[in-house]
């Protein structure tokens, strides 16, 4: 019996790769959305801060990346032992 490609992840594979999209997406939207809000409300001749903002939302992503990594249990992603 062949396995389908669904087959061959369990639910914690799927939870890993569900977070790693987020937080991929996070990285890329959040700087940039900072930046352009910085860049939209503030005098056109200053660069610095909107930048500064942008560096700031990266790290805030990374932190918050870095956290949820750290709460999770390390026995959330073991799989049973299998009895017989």
């Amino acid at each position: 019996m062949d396995k389908t490609p669904t087959d061959q992840f369990s639910s914690a594979d799927i939870t890993v790769l569900k977070k790693l999209l987020l937080f991929s997406l996070g990285m890329f939207v959040f700087p940039i959305g900072t930046f352009f809000l910085l860049q939209k409300t503030l005098p056109k001749d200053n660069v610095v801060i909107p930048v500064a903002g942008s560096v700031i939302a990266v790290h805030i992503v990374i932190g918050i990346y870095i956290w949820m990594a750290m709460k999770e249990s390390a026995d959330t992603y073991t799989e049973p032992l299998k009895q017989d």
